[in-house]
Formats: C-alpha cells, sequence, structure tokens
C-alpha cells in the first residue's frame, strides 16, 4: 500500500466536504498531514520526512481559496523546493474547494515547464443547501470536477467525476510525436557517431524505444563531460550514448538519475606485452635426451655381447644411425642385420619425438607473462595510465589501486601505441575486441585484456533529476534485455568493429586515429 502525503492549509474552518475527503483518505491509507500555510515554519525534520520516497509515493494538496491557480502554483513551487536532493513523487493530485468551476490550462502549462506530469486536479464546487434535503450522493458526483491536462499534444479536459473516471491515464504510452532532445558521444563500438547520424547497439536501442513510445528527437554531438553537464542542468532530456555506472541504483548522484542497468561493461586493464626469448625445457625434454643417452648405452652394450666387429659399431657410427644419417660399411652377419633393423625401428620411433621436442622449443621460445588478475600487472611492473583522478572515486581503499595510482603517469596521454605508456582503462567490449584483434604477434607486441575488473559497472542512459521519462524507458529496456536483443547487438557491434579495422593496411596508423578515440570515450565515460 502506497503512503500518502498530504499537504493542506490550516485545517481550522476548512469546507466540510474536503474535510470529509481528507478524513476519509487518512482513514484508509498511512498518510502524513501536513500544514503548509506556513511553509518556513515547519521543523527541518519534518522536511527530511517528507523528502524520503516512502512518503513521497503519492502527494495529496487540499486547498480552498479565492483564486485556486495562483495558490496551485504556490503548492508547485513549494514542491519544486523541497524535491530538489530527491526524486519527484510519483504522482500528485489536487484537491481544492470551489464554488465555481475553475479553469487551470495555465496552471498545467506551468508545471509542464518543470517537468510535472502526472497531475490530477479534483474540483470540489460548494453549492450552498436550503432546508434540511438530503444530499444524495448522486449529487455529490455532479459537482465533482476532474481536471487532466496532456502535454504531448497541449490537450486540457475537465469533466464530472464518475465511477469510470480515471484519475490517471498512462501518457507515457504514446507521445504522438512529442520532440525529445539528446545528446551522445563517441563510444566505439557501441555507438559511433557522423554528423547527423548515429550507429551501433546505443542507436539501435534508442530507436526502439523511440518507435514503441512514438516520439521524435533531436540529437546533438558532445564529449562525453558535456553530455553529463547537458543531462544534469536540464538541457537535454537524456542521453543517447549509454555510460558506465559503478553505483548501485539507490546510491545515485543527485545531480541526475539512471535508467535500470542494461549490460554488464567493467573497466579493465588493456596490456600491450613484448614476449620473451628463452628455451624452456620442459620435461618431456628431459625424457627425450636421457632414452636418448639410454638408447646409446644400450647399442654399444649390445654390440660388445654380440661380438661385433667394433672398428665398424663405434659409438659415432651408432649415434648416426639414431639420428638418421648414413654411414658407409658393410653389413656382413645375420646378427648384424637385426641390429641394424632394429637400429631403423629405434630411429623412426625416436626421430618423431625429437622432432615434436624440437618444434615445441621453437614455438615457445617468445613466450609472454601469465596476465589473469591486477595483481599479476603490478608484478611485471605494468605501469598503467590514469589520466584522470576522478574515475576511481567511490571505490573502497585497496592496497592494489593506490599502488596503481602511485604508478600512473601524471598527465598522460592515453595510447597504447606511446613507448610510456603499456596499460589503459578500457570497457569490457572495447577490451574484447580489441584483445581479439591483436592477439597475434605481428608487430613485435600483443595486446591482453586482464579478465580481473579494475571498476566493476553496468552501462545505463542518464535522465535529468526531474525526467518524467524515465519508468517508460526502463519498461522497453527490460523487454529488450529479456528478449536478448541487447546482447546480440553487442556482438554485431564488436564483429563489426574487428571485421572493419582488420581492412585498413596501416595498422598502427588506424590504431593511433581512431582507437586512440575509443579509449578517451570509454574513459571518460566512466562515472
Amino acid at each position: 500500500m502506497y503512503r500518502m502525503t498530504i499537504l493542506t492549509d490550516t485545517s481550522d474552518g476548512f469546507p466540510t466536504v474536503s474535510a470529509i475527503f481528507e478524513r476519509n483518505l487518512v482513514a484508509v491509507f498511512p498518510s502524513l498531514v501536513v500544514d503548509i500555510n506556513e511553509s518556513n515554519m515547519i521543523p527541518h525534520n519534518l522536511k527530511s520526512l517528507l523528502l524520503s520516497e516512502s512518503e513521497g509515493e503519492i502527494v495529496y494538496v487540499m486547498f480552498s481559496g479565492v483564486n485556486p491557480v495562483f495558490l496551485a502554483m504556490r503548492y508547485i513551487e513549494y514542491m519544486i523546493f523541497n524535491t530538489a536532493e530527491t526524486e519527484r513523487p510519483k504522482c500528485i493530485i489536487f484537491v481544492l474547494s470551489n464554488e465555481t468551476s475553475t479553469n487551470f490550462y495555465i496552471f498545467y502549462r506551468f508545471i509542464w515547464m518543470h517537468d510535472f506530469l502526472d497531475i490530477t486536479i479534483v474540483e470540489l464546487l460548494q453549492k450552498n443547501q436550503v432546508g434540511n434535503k438530503l444530499n444524495k450522493p448522486s449529487n455529490f458526483l455532479k459537482r465533482t470536477l476532474v481536471h487532466q491536462y496532456n502535454p504531448f499534444i497541449d490537450t486540457y479536459k475537465k469533466e464530472y467525476f464518475s465511477l469510470n473516471t480515471k484519475i490517471f491515464t498512462n501518457k507515457l504510452n504514446n507521445f504522438y510525436g512529442y520532440p525529445l532532445s539528446t545528446a551522445a558521444y563517441d563510444s566505439i563500438p557501441s555507438s559511433l557517431l557522423t554528423d547527423d547520424l548515429m550507429f551501433g547497439k546505443d542507436a539501435r536501442v534508442i530507436e526502439s524505444i523511440s518507435s514503441a513510445s512514438n516520439f521524435s528527437f533531436k540529437l546533438s554531438v558532445a564529449t562525453s563531460y558535456e553530455v553529463i553537464y547537458f543531462v544534469a542542468n536540464g538541457i537535454v532530456d537524456f542521453s543517447a550514448t549509454f555510460f558506465q555506472a559503478a553505483t548501485p541504483l539507490e546510491n545515485q548522484t543527485p545531480t541526475y538519475r539512471t535508467s535500470i542497468f542494461v549490460q554488464s561493461s567493467s573497466t579493465h586493464l588493456l596490456v600491450r606485452q613484448y614476449p620473451k626469448f628463452k628455451t624452456v625445457m620442459t620435461p618431456k625434454s628431459i625424457i627425450v635426451v636421457i632414452v636418448f643417452a639410454l638408447v646409446v648405452v644400450v647399442f654399444i652394450i649390445s654390440v660388445w655381447l654380440l661380438k661385433l666387429d667394433f672398428q665398424t659399431w663405434t659409438v659415432y657410427n651408432v649415434i648416426q644411425l639414431l639420428i638418421g644419417n648414413s654411414v658407409t660399411f658393410e653389413i656382413r652377419t645375420f646378427k648384424e642385420r637385426i641390429v641394424f633393423i632394429c637400429l631403423v625401428l629405434v630411429f623412426v620411433s625416436f626421430s618423431t619425438c625429437m622432432l615434436d621436442t624440437a618444434l615445441q622449443i621453437f614455438l615457445r621460445k617468445k613466450t609472454y607473462d601469465t596476465l589473469d588478475t591486477i595483481h599479476d600487472a603490478l608484478n611485471i611492473g605494468i605501469r598503467p595510465c590514469i589520466p584522470d583522478m576522478y574515475a576511481i572515486k567511490g571505490i573502497p581503499n585497496d592496497s592494489i589501486i593506490h599502488k596503481m595510482i602511485e604508478r600512473s603517469v601524471s598527465d598522460c596521454d592515453p595510447d597504447i601505441l606511446t613507448f610510456e605508456v603499456n596499460c589503459i582503462l578500457v570497457s569490457t567490449d572495447n577490451g574484447q575486441a580489441l584483445e581479439s584483434l591483436f592477439s597475434r604477434n605481428i608487430d613485435g607486441w600483443i595486446i591482453k585484456l586482464i579478465k580481473e575488473p579494475l571498476m566493476p559497472s553496468w552501462t545505463c542512459m542518464l535522465f535529468s533529476k526531474t525526467s518524467p521519462y524515465i519508468g517508460r524507458f526502463n519498461e522497453i529496456i527490460r523487454r529488450l534485455i529479456e528478449a536478448g536483443l541487447i546482447a546480440l547487438w553487442s556482438e554485431w557491434d564488436k564483429s563489426w568493429f574487428i571485421n572493419n579495422l582488420v581492412k585498413f593496411d596501416e595498422r598502427n596508423a588506424m590504431f593511433a586515429k581512431n582507437i586512440h578515440k575509443l579509449f578517451i570515450g570509454s574513459f571518460q565515460g566512466s562515472i
């Protein structure tokens, strides 16, 4: 059951019909009645209570006066002030007593300027009764007006209340082509921007929401910093590019609000590795050497026991036969033929093992350090690049993080191709795409993505603090997630990114010009 907050003028002398309405609300719902006749006199602890989410689900405003439009605006201004650091109430119902019906069109235009969408006005018309006549319920309904406004098509209507009257209609199901403003920045591969177009997973999500809700939007291209500024100050309605958020929804920063989490996209270290040249003697290699020595000894002993020609069956000739070289001596006796056949059989099996070992030694000549955790990267002297310290705010006290900051280059240029920087920060999708593309040693180095996240986070959209659209956007995003479309679009983006990058001949130049922008965009978009 929702908790209701009832804001009223002083209850003394309140009209009879409105007083009955108020008493019924308080009796049925757990309610908080606040007298805001002198709003400055409300205790601080009561104002704090009004800011709590449980008290702000539904707000009833009850008042009466000679200028109801002005009084209603006064209440709205009071709510704007008191909801500056918290979310807006889910819905607001104005209940007022008046002798004649009032047109609230100007009031509705005023509140829409402050992003108030779900506000219904219930007007109780007072009528002086003559004599002691029974006041029938039908008479009460005929004196109750409901005022509603749809800002998307700018229509205002008032109608008499009936049992079929909807106090709140879902206006967000259809925006009727209403224009919204949005901003985006380059975040390859999720969003790729041209002068007037946007591609990638983020664009597909926005297009799906726009089609389902029937609204148009104007896209502005900006940097990630500018997008956050535009959203926080209400210049745009939402961000078209998804940002990375490390904090849960209940701990959001008060300057803007976020959608539900769309998908996991943590921040990882992307490391450039150079190979180490060394010969690795595996246990199998040692076994081959031991077997080779035993074979030579066994055949020399066999030659001595069989009393063969010691001038022909020397150690040198036996080794020559074992490794497959030709020897010039004549086999005279049956015993020598048997020994020779055995040598050939041993040679075939031994040379196979020898070749396998030699290939292993050759292929493992270039080795790379195993990098699975952040500890592994720091232990081999990896120096990460953290251009802005704000990216690690909110991270718990961790010795690994602090050690990384100490080794970081101050005001460094996060270009992994430079000699000084061998580690940068990227999101999960970007890191996986780059690792798969640069996992082969072509230019003397490879790129390795460390799977342990430096900062676990999820992607989400940003909205202004007072945005009324979050519920509708979350509803459609949840459907896209459940249908598996967002995961599918992410894989398409990574495949497109890899396939198009391979087409360029000048690999390093392409990497420096385009991937540099990728790293900057993804890193600055981490919030």
